[in-house]
């Protein structure tokens, strides 16, 4: 009998900084990760896992944790001055993969001068030397201007 089939897909995921009972912090040094998946039963004989990963931003991944489909789980410890990638992936008995990546700012700070003062952010830890950074989703006024991308560039 021919059976429907559908690669698994990652739905309900949720990833932020928390304390290490999971509760949301700005400057957690934990993160927690919650995930689900839609994935073809094929007559009872398919199923799904779902691992969480990560590393610091430019690093290499650590090793993958086993998540509960639909739990929270506390994963760390990380610094409150990097950012973090994390991999979340489910994989089916056939082998078929569905993979998404997340990523966890730094904690929030209202500014922070890097160490030898070579860089400076605000609302983050700065993360590059000779850089004046600003978390992802953060804009540049003058007045009642937004300084956008394409302006900026203009510029350069």
């Amino acid at each position: 009998t021919v059976q429907d089939y559908a690669a698994p897909a990652l739905k309900n995921i949720s990833v932020f900084r928390c304390d290490a009972s999971g509760n949301p912090s700005d400057s957690g040094l934990n993160f927690s990760v919650k995930a689900d998946a839609s994935f073809s039963s094929i007559a009872g004989k398919n199923a799904v896992t779902l691992n969480a990963r990560y590393k610091a931003a430019g690093g290499s991944y650590g090793s993958a944790h086993t998540l509960t489909p639909g739990t929270a789980t506390v994963l760390g410890p990380i610094l409150t001055t990097a950012t973090y990638v994390v991999e979340i992936a489910a994989t089916d008995a056939l082998g078929l993969k569905s993979v998404t990546e997340v990523t966890i700012p730094t904690a929030i700070v209202a500014m922070n001068l890097r160490k030898g003062s070579n860089g400076v952010a605000f609302g983050k830890y700065s993360e590059h030397e000779r850089t004046l950074e600003l978390p992802e989703g953060w804009s540049i006024r003058i007045g009642n201007t937004v300084l956008t991308e394409a302006m900026i560039r203009k510029l350069l």
